[in-house]
C-alpha cells in the first residue's frame, strides 16, 4: 500500500517542534481565545456533573449526560486548557522566506502539547460515541417504553460511558508511541524523533479512516434518531392539542435530545470532510512524490502525527488549489479555518449543557437549589 513514508529510512529525524504564524502573531491570539471558551466549557461541565450526580436526578439518560460533561470536559481541557502556560514559552523568530513568524516549542513543553494533541481527538471520540448512545435511548424508550424503563438501568449506561472511553483510548493509545521528543542543547529547542514505521503510519492513516467511519457511522445513526425523535414526539398527534405537565416534560426532554444531535451533527460534519479528503488524498499516492515541493515524505508523517491542524493546512495549501497566494498565504488561511474548526468543537462541548439547562427544568431546579442551600446555611449562623 502506498504510504507518505515510501523511499525514506526510517531514522532519527533532525527536525523541530514548530510552526508558522503571520508577522502580528494573530495566530497565538486565536489559541488564547479557544483558551478561555476550553475554560468556560470545563467550568460548565463540572457544575452540570455535580448536579446531575444528586440522586433526585439520577436515571439512565443523567448517568449518560454525565459520561457525555466528563468527555466534554476533557476535550475543552486537552484543546487548549495549558495554552496559557504555552504562551509563555512560544519563542517566535522571523521566517526569512516569508513574512510571518517561525515559533517553537522548548521540550518538555513540545511533547505535553503533542500528547494532549492527541488526547484531545481521542476524548472528541467519547463524546461522538456517548452522544449516539443517548440518541439510541431515546428511540429505544419510544419503541419500548416499558421494556426501557425495566431493563435500561444506571448501571448499564455506566458500562456504556466505559466501553466508549475504553475503545477510544484503545485506538488513540499507539499515537503516543509513534514520536519522542528530546532537549535540544544548542537552542533549547524541542528535537523530534521517529520511533517505528507501523505505529507512525498507524497515527497518519489508520488512525483518520478509522475516525471516518467511526463518526460517519454517529451521524447516520443520530440523523435517523433525530428524524424518528420529531417524527414520534414533536410532530405526531400525539402532542397536539391541550399539553398536559408530563407531556410538556416529555416533549422538553425530546427537544434536548433533538438540539443536541443537531449540534454534534454542525461540528462533527466540517471535521469529517477534512479527514476524508486527506486519507483519499492519502491513498491515492499524492503525497509521496513531495520532492517537488521541498518537504519530505517522513517530515509529513511526523507533523501529521505530532499536530494534526497545523499539518492538514500545511499539507493543503501544497498540494490543492484551493486558494491563491503564496504557499505560506494559502497555508496561513487554512491554518486558520482548520484552528476555527477545532474550536467550534470546544463551542459545541459548552453547548449541550447550556441546552441542558434552557430545556431542563429539574436540572435548573437543583441549580437554584444548590446555590440556595448555603446562602441558608449563612443565614441561620
Amino acid at each position: 500500500m502506498t504510504n507518505i513514508s515510501k523511499g525514506n529510512p526510517f531514522m532519527a529525524s533532525d527536525w523541530k517542534y514548530l510552526f508558522t504564524t503571520d508577522t502580528e502573531k494573530d495566530l497565538l491570539n486565536v489559541f488564547i481565545a479557544g483558551s478561555v471558551l476550553s475554560y468556560v466549557a470545563m467550568i460548565f461541565n463540572i457544575i452540570v456533573i455535580a448536579i446531575l450526580a444528586r440522586k433526585n436526578v439520577t436515571c439512565p439518560v443523567a448517568v449518560l449526560m454525565q459520561g457525555l460533561g466528563l468527555a466534554n470536559f476533557l476535550t475543552a481541557c486537552c484543546s487548549y486548557g495549558l495554552e496559557p502556560l504555552f504562551q509563555a514559552k512560544y519563542v517566535c523568530t522571523p521566517n526569512k522566506t516569508t513574512d510571518g513568524q517561525k515559533c517553537t516549542l522548548p521540550y518538555p513543553y513540545c511533547m505535553f502539547a503533542s500528547h494532549l494533541s492527541i488526547l484531545t481527538m481521542t476524548f472528541h471520540t467519547v463524546s461522538n460515541l456517548i452522544t449516539t448512545s443517548m440518541g439510541i435511548y431515546k428511540v429505544l424508550a419510544i419503541l419500548f417504553p416499558i421494556w426501557t424503563k425495566t431493563h435500561m438501568t444506571n448501571r448499564k449506561a455506566s458500562v456504556s460511558c466505559f466501553i466508549s472511553f475504553l475503545l477510544s483510548l484503545a485506538l488513540g493509545l499507539p499515537r503516543h508511541f509513534s514520536l519522542e521528543f528530546e532537549d535540544w542543547d544548542w537552542d533549547s529547542s524541542c528535537l523530534v524523533v521517529y520511533q517505528s514505521l507501523g505505529v507512525l503510519e498507524y497515527s497518519t492513516l489508520y488512525y483518520m479512516i478509522l475516525q471516518i467511519i467511526l463518526s460517519t457511522c454517529c451521524s447516520i445513526v443520530m440523523v435517523m434518531s433525530t428524524i424518528y425523535i420529531v417524527y414520534k414526539r414533536v410532530l405526531s398527534s400525539a402532542f397536539r392539542g391541550k399539553m398536559s405537565k408530563y407531556r410538556r416534560r416529555e416533549r422538553r426532554s425530546m427537544l434536548m435530545v433533538v438540539i443536541i444531535l443537531l449540534v454534534f451533527l454542525v461540528t462533527e460534519i466540517p471535521k469529517v470532510s477534512v479527514y476524508f479528503w486527506f486519507c483519499v488524498t492519502y491513498l491515492q499516492g499524492d503525497f509521496v512524490d513531495s520532492s517537488d515541493n521541498n518537504i519530505p515524505p517522513s517530515f509529513l508523517s511526523g507533523l501529521l502525527a505530532m499536530r494534526f491542524e497545523y499539518a492538514v493546512a500545511r499539507i493543503m495549501s501544497h498540494f490543492t488549489d484551493i486558494l491563491e497566494g503564496t504557499n505560506f498565504q494559502r497555508s496561513l488561511v487554512l491554518n486558520f479555518a482548520l484552528e476555527s474548526v477545532k474550536i467550534f468543537t470546544v463551542l459545541g462541548c459548552l453547548s449541550n449543557f447550556i441546552v441542558c439547562i434552557i430545556m431542563s427544568s429539574k436540572i435548573r431546579n437543583e441549580i437554584n437549589h444548590a446555590i440556595r442551600k448555603p446562602a441558608l446555611r449563612l443565614n441561620q449562623k
